[in-house]
């Protein structure tokens, strides 16, 4: 399986923990007095897990990260070629 597929899933999953949020979300908050933020901190390493763990296998960027000429931009969704070196992660 490609990077880029293993990305895209992370990113489905992702979107699917966003949509179910009022279900799981009363539950945490069941379980503890910080539900709320608990379940923030939990969306949080979802996106922190995504920019850490896909990164191109020679240049060591995110997939999610896009190179421009003055500011650099992360996205929800991964690039195909690396915007570093080029690479093409959907091999």
């Amino acid at each position: 399986m490609s990077l880029y597929l293993k990305a895209w899933l992370f990113m489905g999953w992702t979107f699917l923990v966003l949509i179910t949020l009022p279900v799981w979300e009363p539950l945490i908050a069941g379980l503890s007095s910080g539900g709320t933020q608990l379940a923030l901190m939990f969306w949080v390493a979802h996106g922190i897990a995504a920019v850490v763990l896909f990164t191109c296998p020679d240049c060591r960027c995110s997939l999610f990260r896009t190179e421009g000429s003055f500011f650099r931009a992360h996205h929800p969704w991964p690039n195909r070629t690396c915007s570093r070196c080029g690479r093409d992660h959907s091999a």
